[in-house]
């Protein structure tokens, strides 16, 4: 539905450098890698595939319901078909390489005056395309980062040892097409809230709180990439809400969904979603507002996962700037006289068009 309601209005050719919308059709300007020419192509490819009797629909739903038998029964299948791809003309590949230049930022979600949103349906697509036909490595690396981090971070000395070596990174950059891979953090999250005594979010710790407690309460909800890639960022949001009087709990760490999602893997999101929304749900019961630091992940909850399960099973998980906004008038009751610190903070691409009310 994303694409066909695109009515070609043109407002993403922008050329105003200031304009989020749309990066790669800046970087490029080709039309092809525009939200219109991504909704154009999908269009034709709907048709085609309608004309030659195909219900993508029903091709979506066979997949997201495929385990790990259905994924072996059909792999002769996709490596037959990916080995013979050059004799054979499918449209699919010219949708494919439009959708690859996607930097699912979703400011076209955001900024497009009819919200056509590009990494919605580029996702489906690529979920029926690789159904076909077999996935690069680099697809499964980065759909299961999430699964992989807690374990890689127990050897961050190691994994940060063995990224620092050219060959290594040539063989990122070569083999799975991913170049600038950052470094693990080399403190723990989980250690140093233990050490500081920072409780963790359950419903056991939750219900021991009193009325008052609660409303002087919060808990923050980790990601794999602030947790794992910026561990000290976590430290001081939990350091400056310490020092706000506020009583910081923190989720254990678990999957988000987010990359699974980028890549296709839409049956694997929707699984893992299911679990993470429960987790939450669980927690909401409790009334104790729930906070995520980064803004792509934090708004997956209200975006991503009530379009796959339904908003009423999907609690609110707000940014933190937008929570701190709530709360301006309880934390700073006098008048604040702020000095320039010397920096300017910059908007997620993500967050700037798709919560512009963020702080």
């Amino acid at each position: 539905d994303a694409a066909v309601y695109c009515n070609g209005n043109g407002a993403c050719y922008n050329y105003d450098v200031d304009d989020p919308m749309c990066p790669s059709w800046k970087a490029i300007r080709d039309r092809r890698h525009s939200p219109k020419g991504r909704a154009s192509l999908i269009r034709e490819w709907l048709r085609l595939q309608s004309q030659a009797g195909i219900d993508v629909v029903e091709e979506s739903r066979k997949k997201k319901a495929e385990r790990t038998w259905g994924f072996i029964k059909s792999f002769p299948k996709r490596v037959m078909n990916t080995v013979s791809r050059q004799q054979h003309h499918d449209y699919s590949h010219e949708v494919y390489d439009a959708m690859a230049g996607c930097l699912a930022c979703k400011s076209c979600a955001g900024q497009c005056p009819i919200k056509v949103n590009v990494p919605q349906f580029r996702s489906q697509f690529l979920e029926v395309y690789h159904g076909r036909y077999l996935r690069p490595l680099r697809d499964y690396v980065i759909g299961g980062t999430e699964f992989m981090l807690p374990a890689l971070t127990k050897m961050a000395p190691l994994y940060n040892a063995a990224l620092g070596q050219r060959w290594v990174e040539q063989l990122m950059q070569k083999g799975l097409g991913i170049s600038d891979s950052p470094a693990l953090s080399r403190a723990s999250v989980k250690k140093q809230l233990r050490a500081w005594g920072v409780a963790e979010a359950t419903p056991t710790s939750l219900a021991l709180l009193t009325e008052p407690q609660r409303a002087n309460s919060v808990v923050i909800v980790q990601d794999a990439f602030t947790t794992h890639f910026e561990a000290k960022l976590v430290m001081d949001v939990v350091e400056l809400l310490s020092r706000l009087n506020l009583r910081v709990f923190v989720m254990p760490f678990s999957a988000n969904g987010k990359p699974l999602h980028v890549q296709g893997f839409l049956g694997a999101f929707e699984r893992t979603a299911e679990k993470q929304a429960k987790r939450l749900r669980a927690l909401s019961e409790f009334e104790v507002p729930m906070v995520g630091i980064d803004p792509a992940m934090t708004l997956t909850y209200r975006q991503e996962y009530v379009k796959a399960l339904g908003g009423d099973k999907v609690p609110n998980v707000l940014m933190l700037q937008e929570w701190l906004a709530t709360r301006v008038n309880t934390l700073a009751p006098g008048q604040l006289t702020l000095k320039d610190p010397g920096f300017k903070l910059l908007s997620h691409c993500t967050e700037k068009t798709n919560a512009p009310g963020s702080p």
